[in-house]
């Protein structure tokens, strides 16, 4: 058996494809990945994967707008325009954090009696007919850990989806205008970096590096730090700019995030992944994000975390479904 991660357009894709679509789509992931003819192909889903696969997404409507017209966002920033003291600041980031958590919790989906529904609805209604079903096996894996440790899964997955908004959030405080990086938004930084090695270090919930990458170049395109980039550095982050996600919904970038690795080690095989992102934006994320970690490997005292070998296949649409444009290494 062969597993592949997929992403979140691709599990779109398949959601809506007709069954003979359906099938072609399959047997290209198959054919790309070096399938035996009846050798299974698995697709692995992580938190944002197996929510979109269950139709999920929408619940991030429900949380608030993060723009400078929210109240929470604006009165933030009037406190970090007086340039408040470490503590005032480290306390801020705290009560985000916390408000995510609880706003979390509070979406119906984010219950057990929701999810192992809905599980159980997608094992009972296989997209594939007659042939084995690619998300059976970790529709299992997650039914499993579900009745078998409820609590500590969800509390898993309301910190994953509280990290993404954290994340977001605070990026669109670094776009603020009116502030500068003295306001207290380099502390904001710290703190965001510490808590992705906390909650990584933890080893129950893997949180979006991505995520944690869009919101360090925010910060890197502050107005005032501009002008200390070389001509290099600036090249990378002025490309980087088509790399960026919708902040509506999850990180989308399942070739990052599910790569991360904790310090370099040798692996025996590469990790395979499936996306309908154009080739040029799997690039550009790749690239921004080896520039982020060799900057956070200099910066941050033994940071452990590289990302492992990879075979990312680039997909596009046609009218039979999909075929491979390119395959990344």
């Amino acid at each position: 058996m062969i597993k592949a991660y997929p992403d979140l357009k691709l599990i779109r894709k398949i959601l809506t494809a007709t069954t003979e679509q359906r099938s072609s789509i399959l047997q290209t992931c198959k054919q790309i990945f070096g399938c035996e003819e009846k050798e299974d192909l698995q697709f692995v889903l992580d938190w944002p994967g197996l929510l979109e696969y269950l139709n999920f997404n929408s619940a991030l409507d429900k949380l608030p707008i993060l723009d400078p017209q929210n109240k929470i966002f604006q009165s933030i920033v009037d406190i970090l325009k007086f340039k408040a003291d470490k503590e005032v600041v480290v306390y801020l980031y705290d009560q985000i954090f916390v408000e995510y958590l609880r706003l979390v919790k509070a979406t119906p989906q984010v219950h057990f009696d929701f999810l192992i529904n809905e599980i159980q609805s997608k094992s009972d209604n296989p997209l594939f007919q007659g042939e084995q079903d690619p998300f059976s096996v970790t529709l299992v894996y997650y039914k499993n850990r579900l009745i078998k440790q409820p609590k500590e899964t969800l509390h898993d997955l309301v910190l994953y989806l509280a990290w993404d908004r954290v994340c977001v959030f605070l990026g669109r405080l670094f776009d603020d205008t009116s502030l500068q990086a003295s306001n207290g938004l380099e502390i904001l930084r710290e703190c965001l970096i510490e808590s992705f090695q906390h909650i990584t270090e933890d080893g129950k919930t893997l949180p979006s590096l991505y995520r944690l990458i869009e919101a360090l170049y925010a910060f890197k395109m502050k107005e005032e730090s501009l002008q200390s980039y070389s001509e290099k550095e600036w090249d990378t982050l002025c490309k980087s700019s088509q790399a960026l996600q919708s902040i509506d919904s999850l990180a989308d970038a399942s070739y990052v995030d599910d790569s991360l690795s904790y310090r370099e080690q040798s692996e025996p095989f590469a990790l395979k992944f499936l996306t309908l992102d154009n080739v040029d934006t799997v690039k550009a994320r790749l690239m921004l994000t080896k520039y982020m970690l060799n900057g956070l490997k200099e910066e941050v005292s033994k940071w452990p975390y590289v990302l492992r070998q990879y075979d990312i296949a680039c997909l596009k649409e046609n009218s039979g479904g999909v075929s491979l444009s390119e395959l990344l290494h």
